[in-house]
């Protein structure tokens, strides 16, 4: 009995689906870099930012960076690793993470 690609396919969205209700999977390495590059911070701290809330995804905040002002939505995405609420707020408006 051999196993279609279709199946694999599914079999696999489901696992991933598994792995992310479990917090299992990291963010993506090359989005977390990238951001951390463009904002100018350790790539660590954007982990723990993007790991801390689950619907956050760092892909999301590289289209927050890009669009519109650079440089405040930079800052607003620093100010929220640092636990600023009002940047978390702010953030959550435009995402809808929290």
């Amino acid at each position: 009995m051999a196993i279609s690609k279709k199946q694999i396919m599914e079999m696999n969205k489901k696992w991933k689906d598994f792995r992310l209700d479990e917090k299992i999977v990291p963010s993506s390495d090359k989005d977390v870099k990238a951001v951390a590059k463009a904002l100018g911070k350790l790539p660590e701290k954007v982990a723990a930012l993007v790991n801390k809330y689950r619907d956050l995804d760092a892909d999301d905040l590289l289209d927050v960076i890009e669009a519109g002002d650079r440089r405040r939505n930079s800052l607003m995405i620093m100010a929220a690793m640092n636990g600023n609420r009002r940047a978390l707020k702010k953030l959550d408006d435009l995402l809808g993470f929290l």
